[in-house]
Protein backbone atom coordinates (compact mmCIF):
# COMPACT_ATOMS: atom_id res chain seq x y z
CA UNK A 1 0.00 0.00 0.00
CA UNK A 2 1.10 3.84 -0.92
CA UNK A 3 0.75 6.43 1.30
CA UNK A 4 -2.07 8.43 -0.23
CA UNK A 5 -4.11 4.97 0.07
CA UNK A 6 -3.71 4.87 3.63
CA UNK A 7 -4.13 8.32 4.28
CA UNK A 8 -7.22 8.41 2.52
CA UNK A 9 -8.29 5.67 4.71
CA UNK A 10 -7.08 7.76 7.97
CA UNK A 11 -9.05 10.59 7.10
CA UNK A 12 -12.72 8.82 5.52
CA UNK A 13 -14.69 9.17 8.68
CA UNK A 14 -14.20 13.10 8.42
CA UNK A 15 -17.48 13.86 6.80
CA UNK A 16 -19.26 12.32 8.99
CA UNK A 17 -17.76 14.71 11.78
CA UNK A 18 -19.80 17.85 9.64
CA UNK A 19 -23.73 18.21 8.48
CA UNK A 20 -22.09 20.78 5.43
CA UNK A 21 -20.53 20.05 2.22
CA UNK A 22 -17.55 18.93 1.95
CA UNK A 23 -14.97 18.36 -0.62
CA UNK A 24 -11.46 16.31 0.20
CA UNK A 25 -8.33 16.25 -1.77
CA UNK A 26 -5.26 14.79 -0.36
CA UNK A 27 -4.81 16.68 2.47
CA UNK A 28 -6.97 19.60 2.05
CA UNK A 29 -10.65 19.76 2.66
CA UNK A 30 -13.54 22.43 1.65
CA UNK A 31 -16.87 22.82 3.48
CA UNK A 32 -19.49 24.87 1.81
CA UNK A 33 -22.66 25.94 2.93
CA UNK A 34 -25.31 28.35 1.37
CA UNK A 35 -25.15 31.24 4.28
CA UNK A 36 -28.82 33.30 4.40
CA UNK A 37 -28.69 34.14 7.89
CA UNK A 38 -27.14 34.26 10.81
CA UNK A 39 -28.32 31.02 11.97
CA UNK A 40 -27.05 28.99 8.83
CA UNK A 41 -23.37 31.17 9.56
CA UNK A 42 -23.36 29.75 13.08
CA UNK A 43 -23.81 26.25 11.90
CA UNK A 44 -21.15 26.35 9.25
CA UNK A 45 -19.05 27.84 12.53
CA UNK A 46 -19.61 24.55 14.28
CA UNK A 47 -18.75 22.28 11.74
CA UNK A 48 -15.41 24.25 11.74
CA UNK A 49 -15.25 23.17 15.47
CA UNK A 50 -15.89 19.78 14.59
CA UNK A 51 -13.05 19.31 11.91
CA UNK A 52 -10.71 21.05 14.90
CA UNK A 53 -11.49 18.86 17.49
CA UNK A 54 -11.58 15.27 14.52
CA UNK A 55 -8.52 16.70 13.95
CA UNK A 56 -7.26 16.98 17.41
CA UNK A 57 -8.76 13.92 18.52
CA UNK A 58 -6.62 12.28 15.55
CA UNK A 59 -3.30 12.97 16.24
CA UNK A 60 -3.55 15.77 13.49
CA UNK A 61 -2.72 19.47 14.01
CA UNK A 62 -4.77 21.95 11.99
CA UNK A 63 -3.14 24.81 10.44
CA UNK A 64 -5.65 28.10 11.03
CA UNK A 65 -2.77 30.22 8.87
CA UNK A 66 -3.49 27.68 5.86
CA UNK A 67 -7.91 28.03 5.85
CA UNK A 68 -8.93 30.79 4.05
CA UNK A 69 -12.86 31.61 4.02
CA UNK A 70 -14.62 32.59 0.46
CA UNK A 71 -18.27 33.97 -0.26
CA UNK A 72 -19.39 33.42 -3.66
CA UNK A 73 -22.64 35.67 -3.98
CA UNK A 74 -24.26 38.14 -6.35
CA UNK A 75 -25.55 39.53 -3.02
CA UNK A 76 -25.26 43.66 -3.14
CA UNK A 77 -24.89 43.07 1.04
CA UNK A 78 -23.35 39.80 1.67
CA UNK A 79 -23.27 38.75 5.65
CA UNK A 80 -19.75 38.77 6.07
CA UNK A 81 -19.26 36.37 9.40
CA UNK A 82 -15.81 36.16 11.10
CA UNK A 83 -15.15 32.24 11.11
CA UNK A 84 -12.57 30.78 13.23
CA UNK A 85 -10.48 28.06 13.93
CA UNK A 86 -9.02 26.46 17.15
CA UNK A 87 -9.69 30.77 18.74
CA UNK A 88 -7.81 32.36 15.09
CA UNK A 89 -9.76 34.15 12.91
CA UNK A 90 -9.91 32.98 9.07
CA UNK A 91 -8.33 35.10 6.61
CA UNK A 92 -11.23 35.89 3.33
CA UNK A 93 -9.92 35.62 0.17
CA UNK A 94 -11.55 36.80 -3.01
CA UNK A 95 -9.52 35.14 -5.54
Amino acid sequence: MNRPLLFTIYVADLPAAVKAQIAQYADDVTLWKQIGSAEDAGELQDDLDAVFAWCASNGMELNAAKCQVMDVTRAKNALHTPYTVGGAVLEYNDT
